[in-house]
């Protein structure tokens, strides 16, 4: 399993603006397909947007990055209260969970 941190910025509008993790995480599970891989995930909100750690399953990590980069960007354009947000940066690393 890998674990794929990806970095959202809320953007100058929204910034320092609370964005609740629960929801946030019921966002991803909403927009996440069986093909996705996802196993778990953990949002952590900062003044600048969030931050997701998703755990997947998958080939290696170029697969997952691009199956986190897809999700996530998923998960923002179909999310009203992320509109304007974009996506700072993804790291995929191999999970010891």
């Amino acid at each position: 399993m890998y674990a794929a941190v990806v970095v959202v910025n809320a953007g100058p509008e929204k910034a320092n603006r609370h964005i609740d993790a629960a929801v946030l995480t019921d966002a991803f599970w909403a927009h996440t397909r069986e093909a996705d891989g996802l196993e778990h995930v953990r949002v952590v909100d900062s003044a600048e947007g969030f931050s997701a750690v998703l755990f997947m399953k998958g080939k290696n990590e170029g697969e997952v990055a691009e199956s986190a980069l897809a999700l996530c960007w998923h998960t923002v354009m179909a999310t009203p209260s992320l509109a304007g947000c974009s996506i700072e940066s993804c790291a995929v690393r191999l999970s010891e969970r």
